[in-house]
């Protein structure tokens, strides 16, 4: 009984400080895709330019979304011509530097500022890193043929592998322009209610496996994962692939390992699991090579590790 009172507390606790986080994001996210063109995107980034992996740190910025609402523009960009390196800058970035984020990372780990410095830096350094890595790759190589000849498929044609869950993200910004006010709202309030569910349903999954780590499983095991130098850091990165929680809330999971998981792992995870997990990989198949989502995705879960290592050895 007491074992399930705790799961039940902590359970309830996770969700009742993540909900509204997550509601907001929701919101941001519908108000860009329904009522915001990305085209004064385009114009801001340079072309052929070495300069546009920085741009796409300040799109990131400027686009406080989770990674499934930033496929759709990274799309649009790619078809409108901006360097492919700098739109998976842009990808790998824009979930994590945004205001929404940080404000959640702040309020998960209170009189914690070195986890959000930290966060914020190794993104920087991550993106900046595989976009650079990219900048001389092909663009036949990284993206698919029909990017490169500047189309978008249909919607109702698969255009996101028949992706369910975000079929309304999916619609390109277009789409919502060709409607009137009416209509064009009520697809709003459908973006709205579909990705509030399909994200609630990540965070309750996420959430119950939190809980589960901190009364269910034996503890004695969750200690020697938690405190083991570099398994902490495989487990915590496996979660967020797994796991697969939009970037706006996903410092609240965090936040229950914190105490039995080392440093490094927390931070592994929240740079981690916004730039590579299952929903994204999968949404990434509708604009990029299947290659070149591997070569990224290894890229991306190398530099994590290695620098979960150096926090966990030399920073904190």
């Amino acid at each position: 009984m007491v074992i399930a009172r705790d799961f039940l507390i902590i359970l309830l606790a996770i969700l009742l400080e993540a909900i509204p986080f997550l509601l907001i994001g929701v919101l941001v996210s519908a108000v860009l895709s329904v009522y915001v063109s990305d085209d004064f995107v385009v114009k801001l980034f340079p072309r052929k330019s070495f300069v546009g992996l920085f741009y796409a740190l300040v799109m990131g910025f400027l686009f406080p979304v989770c990674e499934c609402g930033n496929i759709p523009v990274a799309r649009r960009l790619l078809i409108k011509g901006v360097e492919p390196a700098a739109v998976v800058t842009f990808l790998l970035a824009a979930p994590v530097l945004n205001p929404l984020v940080i404000i959640v990372t702040v309020a998960a780990f209170p009189g914690q500022p070195e986890i959000l410095i930290l966060r914020l830096l190794f993104t920087v350094v991550i993106s900046l890193s595989v976009g650079a890595i990219l900048f001389k790759v092909k663009k036949e190589d990284i993206v698919l043929p029909f990017v490169t000849a500047g189309e978008i498929p249909g919607h109702h044609e698969g255009e996101c592998n028949g992706s369910a869950l975000h079929k309304h993200v999916c619609v390109g910004h277009e789409h919502y322009q060709g409607l009137d006010s009416r209509r064009r709202f009520m697809e709003f309030l459908f973006l709205i209610r579909d990705e509030f569910f399909a994200m609630l349903r990540l965070l309750v999954l996420g959430s119950i496996i939190a809980a589960s780590f901190r009364t269910i499983f034996p503890q004695d095991l969750v200690t020697r994962l938690g405190s083991g130098q570099v398994v902490s850091i495989l487990t915590m990165m496996l979660l967020a692939f797994l796991v697969s929680m939009c970037s706006n809330v996903d410092a609240f999971f965090a936040m229950a390992f914190a105490g039995t998981f080392t440093a490094g792992s927390i931070v592994a995870f929240l740079v981690f699991g916004p730039m590579v997990d299952i929903k994204a990989l999968v949404m990434m198949t509708s604009a990029f090579r299947v290659k070149a989502i591997i070569w990224i995705s290894v890229l991306v879960a190398l530099m994590s590790f290695l620098l979960g290592l150096l926090v966990n050895y030399m920073i904190l």
